[in-house]
């Protein structure tokens, strides 16, 4: 098939259904093959890879021998993320962030490498706000990762930087946060966690309270129009400066606030000396791509 195509890599959810209206949106004769973890065909999308999970040691493969050969690949999508969440950043051990980053980061290196797609795509979070510190673990430093490599190599990677939207790996974290609290596993002066107890809600309707009053505070002031919690069209809009040809390495979106960036987040020098010191070294991987 001698054809363009557009790869989101983890399809099924928010964010890869966001990115795959905003190809549609741009291209709308585009094809877009999609991969899952599940056994069920993605909506909207031409082609589905199913069974693709990063803990399974041929899931590269897996995802090659599926394509054409040869294929011209003109955006790349990376959402698959996971590591040890429900916890501070400050207690991430190197092997937790290793782990994550071996899951998050390292299979669209080497898919990259392999493909060479024209720009590849992938996710972060504003981890300088500290609620996020407070609960995201070693994903703190995934994402801070994340962004050091688009700064670095912003001809071939983005990132776009969310601000908090509902979605069931949201839930996911909470639900983890919340059994962590009950079984003593978070510190009992966990600032989150006391917050939390003193608020009388339900622990989701309490964050997405912080969340929201914590992004207001940081950014209210750089834009004119009122705050409002980040939605899925606004991740299409995200991706839609990607595919026009964005020239940030980095796309900053809360809400209907929309702004490149370039710079890492500023963390405090706990977390700072860590990412300093405890993140794996990539560099095997970043002379392939």
């Amino acid at each position: 098939m001698d054809q363009d195509i557009y790869l989101i890599i983890g399809a099924s959810g928010v964010s890869g259904q966001a990115a795959i209206q905003a190809v549609r949106n741009f291209k709308p004769e585009a094809w877009v093959i999609g991969t899952t973890s599940s056994d069920r065909d993605i909506p909207h999308c031409n082609k589905t890879i199913q069974g693709i999970n990063f803990k399974d040691a041929d899931s590269i493969e897996k995802i090659v021998a599926s394509l054409p050969k040869n294929p011209t690949i003109k955006m790349m999508a990376f959402i698959p993320a996971k590591g040890r969440v429900a916890m501070p950043a400050t207690s991430a051990t190197a092997q937790q962030i290793k782990d994550s980053v071996t899951f998050s980061i390292i299979p669209m290196l080497k898919l990259i490498s392999i493909l060479k797609p024209e720009i590849t795509v992938c996710h972060s979070a504003f981890i300088q706000l500290s609620f996020l510190r407070e609960i995201y673990g070693a994903m703190n430093f995934t994402k801070y990762l994340m962004d050091d490599l688009a700064i670095k190599h912003p001809d071939k990677l983005k990132v776009i930087r969310f601000g908090v939207f509902d979605s069931t790996a949201l839930r996911g974290i909470l639900i983890l946060f919340e059994r962590a609290i009950a079984s003593g596993f978070v510190d009992e002066n966990n600032p989150v966690a006391i917050a939390w107890k003193k608020s009388g809600l339900s622990l989701e309707n309490f964050f997405k309270k912080i969340a929201a009053q914590s992004e207001a505070e940081a950014f209210q002031k750089q834009f004119d129009t009122p705050y409002r919690i980040t939605e899925s069209r606004d991740i299409t809009k995200a991706y839609e400066l990607v595919l026009k040809g964005e020239k940030a390495p980095i796309i900053n979106v809360i809400g209907n606030w929309i702004w490149p960036d370039n710079h890492l987040p500023i963390l405090p020098p706990t977390e700072q000396k860590m990412a300093e010191t405890m993140l794996p070294n990539l560099d095997d991987y970043l002379k392939l791509i």
